[in-house]
Order: C-alpha cells, then structure tokens, then sequence
C-alpha cells in the first residue's frame, strides 16, 4: 500500500491537512462556535419565519377593505418580521460586529416604522378620509327623518 493522499493524514477522509480529524473545509472556522449546525438550523428558521410572515403581511395588503387597515397590518408586521429576519442574521454571523449593525438596525426600525405610520394615519384623518364601513354608518335615509 503506497502513502495516503495529500490530507488525508491518519485522521481519514475528512480529517484536516493535521490529521486531527477536525474538518477545515469552511476555512478554519470563522469564529464559529461549537454545534454551529444547530446555531444554522434556528437562524435559518427564525429568519424563515421573519419572510413567511412578511408574505402573510404583503396578501393582507390585497385583502383587507380600507387603507388605515392595510397601513395597520403592514406596519405592525413588518417590524416584527424584519425584526426576525436579522436575528436570524445576527445568529447566522455569529460575530460582535454583525449583532451591533442589527441592534442599530433593529432600534431604527422600531423608532420609525410606527412613526411613519401614525404620521400617515394623521394625515388621512386631516384629509377626512373615510373608511366606507364609516361612511355607510353616517348616511340618513331621508325618509327616516322627522
């Protein structure tokens, strides 16, 4: 039997250029920790739930009846989701620098995102927008008067 290939060392396939049996295909490890696959998993599904709840808030956009409703339901989901899809960010990179950006991030999104929307909401208020609920409420039949 001749020598073993180049990095295979006595650790086997898989095993490092040391042949210690630590795998080093993803570059020495990045500064992950250990169990970094179990880390992936929730990230992948923390960030996953973040999209499948941007999904659900972009069809309430088409199904809800009036504007300050479809305002409300974007707004309020949409922080919550974005908010999910950097955490799952932040546990992906695993890394000091990646978790302040989504902590400024986070903070800024939460700061003006309601903000924006209340605005919005006033200035429909001002312009004495309706929602048609409201104004169907408001009608007098003429008849019924006295």
């Amino acid at each position: 039997m001749g020598p073993a290939p180049r990095g295979l060392g006595r650790g086997g396939a898989g095993a490092g250029a040391g042949g210690d049996g630590r795998d080093r295909r993803d570059g020495g490890g990045g500064g992950r920790v250990e169990g970094g696959g179990r880390v992936s998993l929730v990230a992948l599904a923390i960030g996953g739930l973040g999209v499948a709840l941007l999904v659900v808030s972009a069809l309430g956009l088409f199904r809800l009846p009036d504007a300050l409703a479809r305002q409300h339901a974007a707004t309020k989901s949409s922080t919550l989701a974005l908010g999910l899809v950097l955490l799952g960010v932040a546990l992906q990179a695993n890394d000091g620098a990646v978790w302040i950006r989504v902590g400024l991030l986070l903070g800024f999104l939460v700061f003006t995102l309601p903000v924006a929307s209340h605005l919005l909401a006033r200035a429909a208020a001002r312009q004495a927008y309706r929602p048609e609920e409201l104004r169907e409420a408001e009608r007098v039949d003429p008849s019924e008067t006295p």
